[in-house]
């Protein structure tokens, strides 16, 4: 549940745990929550997370846009779409997603 807001600001929101035990182990990998948002929606600095954290010296911004140009996404973006134009059955794509992860948290006072 810490890590259920990943990157984003999301501003009203509830999360609610339960916890179920069963025979079975997971046949799903452990991945970020939810789907792809947008950068719109990145948290920011001074952002007040779902627990409480204000978060400082937050680079996620500038890391994001150096990364975006360093590995050319936007010119490799219009590579895969024109490929999918051009090509009917075979298609590509390409994505960028960020993860957030905190520490684990072990006291009980959270």
């Amino acid at each position: 549940m810490f890590h259920s807001d990943d990157v984003y600001d999301i501003p009203n929101v509830r999360i609610n745990g339960k916890v179920c035990l069963t025979n079975f182990t997971s046949h799903t990998a452990f991945r970020g929550f939810g789907c792809p948002q947008e950068e719109i929606n990145f948290q920011s600095e001074g952002c007040v997370t779902h627990c409480s954290q204000q978060l400082q010296q937050f680079t996620l911004p500038q890391i994001w846009n150096e990364l975006k140009l360093s590995c050319e996404f936007l010119k490799t973006r219009v590579e895969v779409d024109q490929f999918n134009l051009q090509n009917r059955w075979k298609k590509r794509g390409v994505a960028m997603v960020p993860t957030k992860f905190d520490i684990s948290f072990a006291a009980k006072v959270i």
